[in-house]
């Protein structure tokens, strides 16, 4: 049967050993790097080897066994990042149990719903969790015993020591020759059920089999295992499980942190000096705004996963780290167990930024259209849809043909396109798609355009409803600590970069037209894998360039009763272009004050700190209610010469910037400015590369010469004495 042109398929070079048993096939893979470090934690520095996992591992199958667990129970694991929790989820499998992670961020509600999903008959907890959700555990009906890590005893609880080590005198340490796995049928017993919430919905339990994750450990490694790799993925989740046992069956050692914060994370790498990094988005950005110097010179590799990756943040992290080879992302799912595409180091094709790479072993890949699920070709964008020996088993309670399209295929909910040389790259999910006058608007690429602002710390990007245009995008942001924004800087820092998602280039030349005599052409490149329509780029441009709505127009005053006089306009629309009123009457309204204050006086009065300050009387025209602050704001953002009264600024040297602007400013007579109201000032208003890193001086006056020329000299002169009176 001849392949479907327009499906990408992956090399079929996995091979998967004849017994499909996990626990057998991940303890020979240990055992065999029996004496190397498996894992550093790098807040305490505690190392274990893979012959430590090994041990524990048996032991600990061992004693589930005794305890009358058995082939096809449920056991969960919920616990951060920690030395006993490799023990666990291998000693589980080898018991023959089905392993359930539980998120550390889930609440009461939450463990109650997933759960019930899988119904566990035991629990392992970190002191931490057992603390925060004994109670809720205690409540479940279907849970026999809680299994806790650590030290510190709780009562009607199993110490998980008492179950692994020799020393603890319950158990005796099982030897690796002597030790056999429960037996299982790899292609369809279930190994683990992981969470999640498919294309909607509350989570789901994906049950994946010991096939699924051995062919995922099977995929060949792109990098040397000698070199060691840092992560901070949490490992209750898929990329961090499947990641992290992907990693050791080649014998790597990987340092890990039990939670993220981003100095301990720099300095961890500075301390270990690791060759790779595995993270997520959110902590490179984190990463590449923290101002800290820490020697990065050893990361070579970075992986990144879970949600698409800004080119502007890879450029970012290219900066922040000297030696760095590339940024790779991937993209999977946890119904994938793991991953779909993969970016491999060394690729020729490492220059294309922003893609997931190519689509991994034994998988094939289609992306359909969102409307009639056909398939299409390169640069199309659509559904992106998988299937292969990676493919779950099926959703806890559901019948897994429910979620595969007549081919079988695992329709993920995500957009995304593959170009000529069958790279693919993410847009978004197909839920979460804004349609915004029947186009559409991936909310990805807003919140990477807003985590580019310094003072955003966080945002989010959501669909509301709008009446003329069926849906509008809404952001919540996380300001920076410190730092004070306000709407319209957000508005104003998105309007200004999001046309480069839309449109890669484009040109405008005039041609002839019989009765305007000549109107504007647009030669336009779309960005790589975006459609767009004639119509969608004149709306786009219709929206900030006034000559394309507004041939011509004329203003006069007319009698109004309440006004006295109020303006009437006459307007000539472009040919073809229907205005109403209210357009254009909007139109002027965002760019003339005269709309908002109808009449307004400005006196001095008494301050005891300023000597004095102006107050504002102020007429709002008529049915328009004014706000104090509505006004402050208003003046504030076109009005300077309150605060300041003249200023000039030169570059001064910077060891780590090269160089950074200084500020010598005048206040304005009677009016005391501190360097932080300035430099704040200036960070609102101006993007990062523009902030007054050099520092403020605050000086009587600017020196100019007599036609008013700016004396630069003269201010560096300035600078030189004030270091030398140092």
């Amino acid at each position: 049967m001849l392949r479907n042109p327009n499906y990408v398929y992956g090399p079929q070079s996995v091979t998967v050993p004849a017994n499909l048993n996990f626990g057998d096939f991940v303890l020979t893979k240990f055992w065999e790097h029996r004496q190397n470090i498996a894992l550093i934690n790098g807040a305490t520095d505690e190392h274990l080897s893979y012959g430590d996992i090994v041990q524990q591992a048996m032991n600990f199958a061992v004693s589930l066994t005794r305890m009358g667990v058995r082939k096809g129970d449920t056991i969960g694991l919920m616990s951060e990042n920690r030395h006993e929790f490799w023990g666990a989820v291998v000693g589980v499998a080898c018991a023959g149990a089905v392993l359930t992670t539980i998120s550390t961020g889930y609440v009461k509600g939450e463990i109650i719903h997933v759960t019930n999903i899988s119904k566990p008959k035991y629990m392992i907890c970190s002191p931490v969790m057992y603390k925060l959700h004994a109670n809720t555990l205690k409540s479940l009906k279907f849970l026999k015993k809680i299994i806790l890590f650590g030290e510190e005893t709780q009562p009607n609880v199993l110490m998980y020591n008492d179950l692994v080590f020799e020393s603890k005198g319950q158990v005796r340490n099982v030897k690796f020759e002597e030790f056999q796995s429960v037996e299982v049928q790899g292609q369809s017993d279930t190994l683990s059920i992981l969470y999640s919430s498919g294309t909607t919905g509350l989570p789901k339990g994906v049950m994946t089999t010991h096939l699924n994750v051995i062919t995922a450990c099977c995929v060949p490694a792109t990098l040397d295992p000698t070199m060691v790799t840092l992560t901070i993925t949490p490992w209750y989740h898929v990329m961090g499980l499947v990641g992290m046992l992907t990693a050791f069956v080649t014998g790597r050692t990987a340092v890990y942190l039990p939670k993220f914060d981003v100095d301990t994370y720099l300095k961890t790498v500075e301390k270990y000096r690791p060759f790779q990094l595995t993270v997520v988005p959110p902590i490179l950005v984190a990463v590449c705004k923290n101002q800290s110097k820490y020697d990065l010179s050893s990361v070579k590799v970075i992986f990144s996963g879970a949600a698409p990756l800004h080119k502007d943040t890879i450029v970012s992290v290219h900066e922040k780290f000297p030696n760095l080879q590339g940024v790779y992302q991937g993209y999977g799912s946890t119904e994938m167990t793991l991953a779909v595409m993969r970016y491999i180091p060394g690729d020729s094709n490492s220059h294309k930024m922003g893609s997931v790479g190519v689509v991994i072993p034994n998988t094939v890949v289609k992306v359909t259209d969102l409307e009639t699920g056909k398939p299409l070709g390169p640069n199309e964008r659509g559904e992106i849809c998988a299937k292969g020996e990676l493919l779950m088993k099926g959703y806890v309670g559901k019948d897994r043909a429910s979620d595969l399209d007549d081919e079988g295929f695992y329709r993920t909910g995500d957009v995304g396109y593959y170009d000529e040389d069958r790279y693919f790259y993410i847009v978004d999910r197909v839920k979460e798609l804004i349609k915004y006058k029947g186009y559409q608007v991936p909310p990805a690429e807003l919140e990477a355009v807003l985590l580019q602002h310094s003072g955003i710390r966080d945002a989010a990007v959501v669909g509301v409803e709008d009446r003329s245009a069926g849906e509008v995008p809404l952001a919540f942001v996380v300001p920076q600590p410190g730092r004070t924004l306000t709407e319209q800087e957000v508005k104003d820092f998105v309007a200004e970069r999001v046309s480069s998602f839309i449109i890669r280039d484009a040109a405008v030349v005039g041609v002839e037209d019989r009765s305007a005599g000549e109107v504007p052409l647009a030669f336009v490149v779309g960005q790589p894998g975006r459609t767009l329509t004639e119509q969608e780029v004149k709306d786009f441009v219709a929206e900030r360039v006034s000559s394309f709505i507004i041939r011509d127009a004329a203003v006069v005053g007319v009698e109004d009763r309440s006004a006295g006089e109020v303006p009437l306009a006459f307007v000539v629309g472009q040919p073809g272009r229907t205005l109403t009123e209210q357009e254009v009457k909007d139109f002027v309204a965002e760019r003339v004050s005269s709309f908002i204050i109808r009449d307004a006086a400005v006196v001095g009065v008494e301050d005891r700190s300023a000597g004095e300050v102006p107050l504002a009387f102020v007429v709002p025209q008529p049915g328009r209610t004014l706000t104090e602050q509505e006004v402050k704001d208003f003046v504030a953002e076109r009005v300077s010469s309150f605060i300041i009264r003249d200023a000039a600024v030169v570059g001064v040297e910077d060891r780590s910037a090269g160089e950074v602007p200084l500020a010598f400013v005048v206040p304005q007579p009677g009016r005391t400015l501190t360097e932080a109201e300035v430099k704040d000032f200036v960070a609102e208003r101006l993007s990062n590369p523009k902030h007054l890193r050099g520092g403020v001086r605050f000086v009587q006056q600017i020196p100019k010469s007599a036609s008013g020329k700016l004396l630069r000299k003269e201010l560096r002169k300035m600078l030189k004495t004030a270091k030398s009176r140092l």
